[in-house]
């Protein structure tokens, strides 16, 4: 088919077959995920990738390549498919034979084939190719420690590596004509680091015979030691020999550091790559025949630019012959196929990597001071590196979504910058040195997996959102230094379960918001607050605030289980929500200069367990709108006339309690008279808290004329799910209190087995009804049968109050016609369960004319009280 993708199914030559990956002793040789063969027919070429997840023997390589079809027509050789590993662009086949080569620079892989060396080679009339090695060599294992380097020749300067000319005879692979030579084989420790003692490394090298024996030189930093042996030592294909402990006894000398023997300078470099070979060919060829040479490379300045039309490179270790080049400024970015590199010592300039995904191993000289900005910004592949020691400086960025999971600063660093580590999900351990100031703005944002960070002790700042939504924290703890949290620095860190602050720090806007799991929190005196610093802390029960502390909005909105607060003495003014949805709340010291309470300063606070009341100290003077929302009972001492907005409080909810000389002043003078029937004198207290909201309708029930958690008839309230007394952000199977994540696995409120454990209850307990746990008394949820009852004893209008709908039930019961509540248009629960599918409890919908519906008890809901 023209131009379409086929799938190859390729097998190996047992022993050393593939070439990929040795296994099962050094016997079987697999083929690696994402391995590329070059395929070649009739004139044509294409490049095909292994399918396969994990390493086998057996594999598909998908792949596109030109007038394939046909292809099993004839078994004439100029009709045969062939397959080269590995693949190399530059590699050419005349439909009879193969020109491939054999690089002499070969990086080496603890017990298997250094990656690319090991060639094989196919021919097959159709799709199915058997590969077969093509290639001998040798293995052997080191018992010193800090070999970097390895070359090995013949005595006899026979050839080993280089372009070859490859053909088959007698159905197996045969070197038909060296085409350029290697008398020397290199192989270079894995990573750029030094080589295992105890492990096997191969040679992979074109079958040749060594009669007069051979020269290994194995180097250090900066001494080496020589091994020659006149043993022959052929190599052959499919044949590893093995030189075990080779360099046992061997005595290492200076020589004066680790440069490689300098090459013949006009003698050509073996690229690992061939699109990095292109890539140079085609911007330093200078005497235009096809090659870089070492003197060619020499000649260079600048890589600026070299990749930007060759971005599938995936190894550039020939780096190490561009001498005079002292920067890698726009080489390297993007390259996202690119795997490992060494920069060598005659760079001073470090340039970024940003996008190399599959980046695994970069090494540094130990001379470069600075890390650019993004230098490794979403090197998706990079688990670690080794810093140098002479850095001082990281830019912003540097390992931003990087794969980073551990990683050492050296001394001498004085802050991690903005961004550094934002978002390295694998992130797990960093160590700072001293030398450390700051902790910049996003420094390690999103760091998931990162469970502890040890701040020296000169910190003095932590910036913005520096550790937000590092959700893996267990502890932190906060240097002595320290003088600022900027916004949002911890935000989201949802398991620290405390802190302790010292003195005179700033804690800026959100700093920890939302940190769920904290329980316990130390503030020492001159601590100021910033908005939102702690909203959504749901743990948090108690605070003490010492003198000097100032407070911000919403500082603490949405505490939920906080229960008590002492207000720092010197405070004149509460700000504005700054405790508010504090449900718990139930009891405030407050300070002795408190001058006014802010705009919904205490609004969702009900104080429950302090009997729905706060009594203000007399040096209050003004209250905010809403300031206390669902409050039943204010205590209001001043001994003049308080200043309040028009919609401080709600009209027939809260009891207002002021002195009794003051009373009808009260009621007179405006704003105070919207609210004239709910004010008394200090001496009424306590009244029903809830007599102003209880309409009897001349039913068997009372009804409230709010919901629970309104404050006004037109208002919805808090949702709940059936049988759940806290209000909740998700109204699902998974967290449903009763469901056990899932709606066949009730564990309460159960009358059918195929739904969990039975208990045969179809109507809630006093202990899950949301009425009586949140408002107690008598108060409870309505039945069904109320509800039905209700519905036929009142006549039912809708209206339209406050921009909402609302519906208004006026009873019909003789004596009772003046009596009436308003309900907004919502689904309501009943305290009544779906005994046929007990997965379902009965709601009411108030526009519907048969108002009772069934639904699933994990929804969230909305609950009008009864009582009797």
């Amino acid at each position: 088919m023209e131009g379409g993708r086929m799938i190859i199914h390729a097998s190996m030559e047992r022993v050393a077959e593939t070439r990929t990956m040795l296994v099962d002793g050094g016997v079987q040789v697999y083929w690696d995920p994402a391995d590329e063969i070059k395929v070649f027919f009739k004139g044509a070429a294409g490049r095909f990738v292994s399918q396969n997840t994990e390493p086998v023997p057996v594999t598909d390589f998908s792949g596109t390549i030109n007038l394939i079809a046909g292809a099993n027509e004839s078994t004439n050789s100029n009709n045969l498919i062939w397959g080269l590993y590995p693949y190399r662009a530059d590699a050419m086949s005349d439909g009879v034979t193969v020109i491939t080569t054999l690089p002499d620079e070969q990086t080496g892989k603890a017990g298997s084939f250094a990656k690319d060396t090991h060639i094989t080679l196919a021919q097959s009339i159709g799709l199915d190719l058997s590969f077969y090695n093509v290639c001998g060599g040798m293995r052997f294992s080191l018992t010193q420690e800090g070999i970097k380097r390895v070359t090995f020749e013949g005595n006899d300067g026979g050839i080993i590596a280089g372009k070859v000319r490859l053909a088959f005879e007698n159905g197996i692979p045969v070197v038909e004509e060296i085409l350029e030579g290697k008398s020397r084989i290199t192989l270079t420790a894995p990573n750029g680091g030094t080589f295992q003692t105890g492990e096997w490394y191969y040679i992979s090298a074109i079958p040749s015979p060594l009669h007069s024996g051979f020269k290994m030189v194995f180097y250090r930093e900066s001494d080496s030691a020589t091994l020659t042996s006149s043993d022959s030592r052929d190599f052959k294909r499919g044949v590893f020999g093995s030189l075990t402990e080779v360099d046992k006894g061997l005595v290492f000398e200076e020589t004066g550091g680790d440069d490689e023997p300098d090459p013949d300078p006009s003698s050509f470099i073996q690229f690992v790559d061939p699109i990095a070979k292109f890539a140079c060919v085609e911007r330093f060829d200078t005497n235009h025949d096809g090659e870089l040479s070492y003197e060619e490379a020499a000649a260079v300045t600048s890589l600026k630019g070299l990749f930007e039309n060759w971005m599938n490179v995936t190894r550039f270790d020939e780096i190490k012959y561009f001498k005079n080049v002292t920067s890698t400024v726009e080489v390297f970015h993007d390259l996202t196929k690119l795997e490992s590199i060494v920069i060598p010592d005659n760079i001073t300039t470090l340039g970024r990597f940003q996008n190399c995904y599959a980046l695994t191993s970069v090494v540094l000289p130990d001379h470069i001071t600075s890390l650019p900005n993004q230098c490794f910004l979403r090197c998706r592949s990079l688990q670690s590196v080794d810093l140098p020691s002479a850095l001082k400086e990281v830019q912003s960025g540097c390992f931003s979504q990087s794969a980073i999971t551990n990683i050492s600063l050296p001394e001498g660093i004085s802050s991690i910058p903005v961004g550094c580590f934002t978002a390295c999900t694998s992130l797990v351990s960093v160590d700072l040195p001293a030398s450390i100031k700051s902790v910049e703005a996003g420094a390690f944002m999103r760091c998931s997996s990162l469970s502890a960070v040890d701040l020296p002790p000169g910190v003095e700042t932590i910036g913005a959102e520096a550790f937000e939504d590092c959700t893996s924290f267990t502890s932190f703890s906060f240097p002595p230094a320290l003088k600022s949290i900027e916004r949002g620095a911890f935000k989201g860190c949802t398991g620290i379960p405390s802190i302790s602050l010292g003195n005179d720090i700033s804690i800026g806007e959100s700093a920890f918001q939302e940190c769920t799991g904290l329980t316990s929190v130390l503030l020492g005196s001159g601590v100021g607050i910033g908005d939102y610093a702690f909203s959504g802390c749901t743990g948090i029960i108690s605070m003490v605030l010492q003198s000097g502390v100032t407070l911000g909005k919403y500082s603490f909105s949405g505490c939920s289980s906080l229960k008590t607060i002492v207000l720092p003495p010197e405070i004149t003014v509460i700000p504005s929500y700054c405790f508010q949805n504090c449900r718990k709340l139930s009891s405030v010291v407050w300070p002795d200069a408190l001058q006014g309470v802010g705009s919904y300063a205490f609004s969702g606070c009900d104080f429950k367990d302090n009997n729905y009341t706060i009594e203000l100290p007399e040096t209050v003077t003004s209250i905010g709108s809403e300031a206390f929302g669902q409050l039943r009972h204010l205590i209001i001492p001043h001994p003049s006339v308080v200043s309040i907005l028009k919609d401080s409080f709600f009209q027939h909810f809260t009891y207002l309690y002021v002195p009794a000389h003051l009373v009808e002043l009260y009621k007179l003078r405006s704003p105070w008279s919207n609210y004239s029937d709910t004010i008394f004198p200090l001496s009424d207290y306590p009244r029903d808290p809830f007599e102003s909201i209880t309409v009897d309708l001349g039913l068997s029930v009372k009804w409230a004329s709010v919901n629970v958690g309104a404050t006004r008839p037109e208002v919805a309230g808090s949702r709940f799910a059936w049988g759940e007394t806290e209000p909740k952000d998700e109204y699902d199977w998974p967290t449903y209190a009763w469901g056990n994540g899932a709606s066949n696995s009730l564990i309460k409120y159960n009358t059918n087995s195929e739904y969990g454990a039975v208990d045969d209850r179809t109507e809630l307990g006093k202990e899950d009804d949301v009425a009586r746990e949140v408002w107690g008394g008598s108060w409870r949820m309505p039945t069904k049968a109320e509800i039905q009852e209700l519905y036929d004893n009142c006549s039912v209008v809708a209206t339209f109050q406050n921009q909402a709908y609302i519906y208004c039930f006026r009873s019909k019961v003789e004596g009772y016609t003046d009596k009436f509540i308003y309900l907004p248009d919502q689904y309501y629960w009943t305290s009544s369960l779906d005994s046929d599918n007990p997965s379902f409890a009965y709601g009411w919908m108030i526009r519907l004319a048969d108002p009772l519906v069934t639904r699933e008890r994990c929804q969230g809901l909305v609950v009008r009280p009864v009582m009797e």
